[in-house]
């Protein structure tokens, strides 16, 4: 399993991304964070992105979607 986290100086909010293996699946989990890293390990463990995990809508969640959504094509749940 691959689990890399991101966090949010200002806000102190987190962004994940969850692998099951290099080469596989990964989703991401909120976007409120700064994303760069978690794109760079998606090409690092050869990830397929497929989901945006949503925990809840405040700001601090959801801020990078957009740019999650435009970059994988993938659907937030």
């Amino acid at each position: 399993m691959i689990v890399e986290r991101s966090m949010h100086p200002g806000w102190l909010s987190n962004a994940y991304l969850i692998g099951d293996e290099p080469g596989g699946i990964g989703v991401f989990v909120d976007s409120g964070a700064p994303l760069e890293q978690l794109f760079d390990a998606v090409e690092r463990h050869a990830l397929t992105a497929t989901h945006l995990l949503t925990t809840h809508a405040d700001a601090d969640h959801i801020a990078g979607d957009d740019e999650i959504v435009e970059r994988y094509g993938c659907p937030v749940i």
